[in-house]
This record gives C-alpha cells, sequence and structure tokens, in this order.
C-alpha cells in the first residue's frame, strides 16, 4: 500500500481498537471519584448527620445565589455521605480529595467575575463536567448520571468553602 493508505488504515484500526491512549487526555482524580458516585444510591436522604457548623443558607444570600440555591438545598444532604466516600478515596493515596476539591476551586477562580453569581456556578458545573469528560480514566455513564453527580460535587465544594466567599470571611473561601 502506498503511505496514505498506510495512514488511513493506521487511524482506523487505532480508533477501533483504543490501543494509544490519547495524548489529549490524561487521567484525573475527578473522574475516578464520578465512577465512584455513580454507584451511589442519591433518592435516599442524608444519614442523620449534621450537615456543617455554620449557616449555609447565610453564604447563599451574601453570594447572592438566588437559581443556584435549589441545587444546594437539594445536595446539601448529601455532605456526609461525600465525607465518607473522600475518607475512603484517600485512603487509595494522599491528597486524593484535595486534588478534586482543588480542582473544582480552579474552576472557580479561572472563571473571574462572570454575570451573576448563578451563571458562575452553573459554568463550574459545566466546567468541571467537561474536565471528566475530556479524562483519560473517564467511563461513559448516562449523562444525567454524570450531571446529578458533578452537581453534588460542586455543592459539596460550596458547602466546604472551596467556592464562593463566606460571609464570615473563611479564607478556604475566594475574596
Amino acid at each position: 500500500m502506498d503511505i496514505d493508505r498506510l495512514k488511513e488504515v493506521y487511524e482506523f484500526l487505532k480508533k477501533e481498537l483504543k490501543s494509544d491512549p490519547d495524548p489529549e487526555k490524561v487521567e484525573s482524580n475527578l473522574s475516578t471519584i464520578i465512577k465512584i458516585l455513580s454507584k451511589e444510591d442519591w433518592s435516599q436522604g442524608a444519614l442523620g448527620f449534621e450537615i456543617v457548623p455554620y449557616d449555609i443558607e447565610a453564604k447563599i444570600s451574601y453570594n447572592q445565589l438566588d437559581t443556584a440555591r435549589l441545587l444546594i438545598d437539594d445536595y446539601k444532604i448529601h455532605y456526609p455521605r461525600i465525607e465518607k466516600i473522600y475518607s475512603d478515596f484517600d485512603r487509595q493515596g494522599a491528597n486524593k480529595s484535595l486534588s478534586i476539591l482543588n480542582g473544582i476551586r480552579s474552576e472557580y477562580i479561572a472563571l473571574g467575575s462572570v454575570d451573576s453569581p448563578d451563571q458562575c456556578f452553573f459554568a463550574i458545573i459545566e466546567k468541571v463536567t467537561q474536565k471528566i469528560l475530556a479524562s483519560d480514566n473517564y467511563t461513559p455513564i448516562p449523562d444525567e448520571e454524570l450531571k446529578l453527580c458533578v452537581q453534588i460535587l460542586v455543592v459539596d465544594a460550596f458547602i466546604r468553602c472551596k467556592i464562593f466567599k463566606n460571609p464570615l470571611g473563611n479564607t478556604n473561601a475566594r475574596s
């Protein structure tokens, strides 16, 4: 075969067999945690734990998150479950959960100032989703499940003061 035809065959086989890792994609802890979260039954409520020791409502109001409030209210009950999942995940290596939270925080910081806090909140969800989809170790799950898991992770990052300002001046959140 001529060179051009060989290249076509090579590209076809590479695509079909997926033997070479895509240099555009790299593994991410976000994808790993999404795989773990996708196996959870999120229809169950919280396990009876106290959510957090500060007033989440005050943080929502302070940051003017009117639309995002609905998601935060829906998913804040999962904070204790995420804490347990992060604890298990951290046993696999140092800084596993920290890298996830800092990855979400980096997306928040990179957005800078957008038109509104609500738009920023939803843009973080979109950016984190894109990052997961671009990861080499992402195992495809239905879009709805991926979105649910990412929303829960972003709400958790909000509760942990990794994104948005804390009205009490906690240094974890960007000022």
